[in-house]
């Protein structure tokens, strides 16, 4: 059965800057890294990135071959800005990726979808489990929190400069923002609520 994707340039710009990092492909295991000096380990040691198969059913992409390649490159981000398997390191690589999203495609409206749903896969999920709410697979939480990362990504789009550095360095003050209340899912809480 083939799924609509929820945005097709997501997928699409998805798709060109994975191909543009891993022009030979990367590897897909049932066990990746999931601590930050195992991922330097293994992508320095096999000199390819190896990235983790779960999960991809039901995604807002629509396909699982475009759900491996925006890991690969959220993973890639992670590898080469040193960015932690936190919270706060997941904030950052976002932030990151949100920058390429701008160099590419500019600052229009329609990288705000875009952008918005590059934080619904990873915080939404993040941020529901550590508020222990029951786990949703990431399609339905991205169309039930769309609109809520809408703001969020609106923020990111009017106030972050387009550059790797700009976007670490605005990624520490939108994570400090974020955690002034703790863990909670878009549903409860609105990003634009904790950005105020």
């Amino acid at each position: 059965m083939t799924i609509q994707p929820m945005n097709q340039a997501f997928n699409d710009v998805t798709n060109l800057i994975a191909s543009r990092i891993f022009p030979l492909g990367f590897d897909i295991c049932r066990a990746a890294p999931n601590r930050i000096d195992d991922l330097h380990t293994a992508l320095n040691f096999m000199g390819r990135m190896a990235i983790w198969d779960g999960e991809h059913e039901d995604t807002c992409f629509g396909d699982t071959e475009t759900w491996r390649q925006f890991r690969a490159w959220h993973d890639w981000v992670h590898y080469r800005f040193d960015c932690g398997f936190t919270m706060e390191g997941e904030h950052k690589a976002l932030h990151i990726q949100a920058g390429q999203i701008m160099r590419l495609l500019g600052r229009g409206d329609d990288v705000i979808d875009i952008i918005a749903l590059t934080f619904c896969n990873i915080i939404g999920p993040l941020e529901a489990a550590q508020a222990g709410l029951p786990k949703v697979p990431g399609r339905d939480y991205c169309e039930a929190n769309l609109d809520s990362w809408r703001a969020y990504a609106r923020d990111v789009r009017d106030h972050q400069g387009q550059t790797d550095a700009d976007a670490c360095a605005y990624a520490v003050a939108a994570y400090e923002r974020r955690a002034k209340i703790g863990p909670a899912a878009p549903s409860r809480v609105k990003p634009e609520e904790v950005l105020a």
